[in-house]
């Protein structure tokens, strides 16, 4: 069982009748929905949900897929998401979609399917993605408006370095 917990008064409720078995739970930042995907039937859709369940918005379908990781933008309106196929050897897809459903764009395609971190920028700009290969693990940048991508480099650390837990700093 899932519940929704109010923090006020410890009001609790199911939030599902049956046991949870959907990726998580990734709340926006203003709390208002919940991201999650929902696998049944070689379909997969990307959802939202508000916290009391009694609202729920499909934004993307697909067959035969899985997606992880999913973000959300600072500001709410948009989310990312890596979608990765049965067939591992096709890669990964990163996208982006506006809250409301509209407005799906691919964004990066990673060859190994491992893309394993997405983070918007704290304006909401530009994505940062940690996408691992037989020759290590990368970060990427991708600019968003123009979808321009470039692999970041430490001079003096070579291609193979391993990097761990990218993060946006201001």
């Amino acid at each position: 069982m899932t519940y929704l917990m109010r923090v006020e008064d410890g009001f609790v409720k199911p939030l599902f009748d049956i046991p949870w078995t959907k990726s998580d739970l990734i709340p926006s930042p203003d709390g208002y929905f919940l991201a999650y995907m929902d696998s049944s039937d070689q379909k997969t859709v990307l959802k939202l949900l508000t916290p009391d369940g009694n609202t729920s918005r499909d934004l993307a379908a697909f067959q035969n897929v899985s997606i992880y990781p999913i973000v959300w933008s600072p500001d709410g309106t948009k989310l990312a998401f890596a979608k990765s196929s049965n067939d591992l050897s096709s890669g990964q897809d990163v996208y982006i979609i506006g809250q409301d459903g509209r407005d799906l764009q691919q964004v990066y395609h990673s060859n190994s399917a491992s893309v394993a971190e997405i983070l918007f920028s704290p304006d909401g700009k530009y994505l940062l993605l940690q996408d691992d290969d037989a020759i290590g693990r990368h970060i990427f940048v991708v600019e968003l408006s123009t979808l321009e991508q470039r692999m970041l480099q430490v001079p003096h650390l070579p291609l193979d370095w391993w990097w761990l837990a990218p993060s946006w700093r201001r």
